[in-house]
């Protein structure tokens, strides 16, 4: 990832990107969609998510 970081950027948008690097879109939909039936799979899409939102913040020193 680029390390110089806008100042203006928002966390929702850092997240955004941090969690593309290892999710599309189609795959975030399809995670959400079958998230009653592969639950496993939803888990581990959700801590990354998390993971990201914690490192956005970190990142942005907010």
């Amino acid at each position: 990832m680029d390390t110089r970081l806008d100042p203006r950027m928002s966390i929702d948008e850092l997240t955004n990107i941090l969690i593309r690097q290892k999710y599309t879109m189609s795959q975030e939909l399809a995670i959400l969609r079958q998230r009653d039936s592969k639950i496993d799979e939803y888990n581990e899409y959700f801590a990354w998510c998390e993971e990201c939102k914690i490192r956005a913040r970190e990142e942005l020193g907010k």
